[in-house]
């Protein structure tokens, strides 16, 4: 098993093109990518009629903390699957720079940043904290001005 995860720790294997990638991972990765852009569609459909439609609105009563979270997540799920879209496309032909794997764990980084604060805010939202108390949380750290 060692002999297996010995090239992950060499920073040649990061920087290295891979021949290409397997027809099932080559498979998933597209299909997961594929997955983040129907959400944004579903996201985007979902944020338009809490909008615009009465019916839908009334119903769902979709209130605005809501709707700013869910447009998070739209954008999130939007470029996640849209860059990751040219990713894949970029590796299967076999563009030298982009078609590194080190790319690719860049991306992976980002997105899981990215994708870490806006669970935060949720979690924030369902723990009770108003916005008022969020803004309060935040500017407790900053330098108080000068009163003169």
């Amino acid at each position: 098993m060692p002999g297996f995860f010995a090239p992950i720790f060499h920073l040649s294997f990061w920087l290295q093109v891979p021949d290409a990638l397997s027809p099932k991972i080559g498979l998933g990765i597209f299909c997961f990518m594929l997955a983040l852009l129907i959400i944004w569609v579903a996201t985007q459909l979902i944020e338009y009629f809490a909008r615009r439609n009465k019916v839908f609105r009334d119903r769902w009563k979709l209130e605005k903390p809501l709707r700013r979270e869910l447009g998070r997540i739209s954008e999130f799920c939007f470029w996640a699957g849209a860059s990751g879209l040219l990713w894949y496309w970029l590796v299967t032909q076999r563009i030298p720079f982009f078609g590194m794997r080190i790319v690719f764990l860049i991306w992976l980084m980002g997105f899981a940043v990215w994708a870490a604060f806006i669970i935060r805010d949720i979690v924030r939202r369902k723990n009770g904290m108003s916005e008022e108390e969020q803004r309060l949380a935040y500017e407790k750290w900053l330098p108080k001005s000068k009163k003169t």
